[in-house]
């Protein structure tokens, strides 16, 4: 079975459990089916968080920082996949009233700004995007 094909089965069976007196889906389930994990917890981001993730949809590797980074390849947060993976989706769930968005970097040290995230939006996929950077920003992206 294709990946496509077992995440779209997994993302059913994850909607089906969550309505109320919807049959047990395991007795629907084709032998030897697997669900995954990361398509039924697509999009899981801690409220406060920049999540970026590898794959479209909120999939895939996820990274998160509660803060503003300056290289993702260090300490404090290491993001060991963004060296050679580009981000495709992200999410920003900031909850800071002093803060507006998240603006995104190329390089470290936030240099070459890619672009700003709007705070609590921005469900972007399909990025393809080597960033290394990030910091939380209180009007536009500079």
């Amino acid at each position: 079975m294709t990946l496509k094909r077992r995440m779209i089965t997994a993302l059913c069976v994850a909607i089906a459990l969550l309505i109320p007196g919807s049959p047990s889906m395991a007795k629907a389930e084709p032998a030897g089916m697997e669900i995954t994990v990361t398509a039924a917890a697509a999009w899981d981001c801690p409220v406060g968080d920049l999540c970026i993730w590898s794959n479209d949809d909120g999939t895939g590797s996820r990274c998160n920082w509660a803060n503003s980074d300056s290289d993702w390849r260090s300490t404090p947060v290491t993001c060991s996949w963004s060296a050679t993976k580009p981000v495709k989706s992200m999410l920003n769930r900031g909850t800071s009233s002093s803060y507006a968005a998240v603006a995104l970097y190329r390089n470290s040290g936030y240099g070459s700004l890619w672009g700003c995230l709007g705070q609590n939006g921005g469900n972007w996929t399909g990025l393809g995007v080597y960033l290394r950077s990030h910091r939380w920003v209180s009007n536009t992206c500079h």
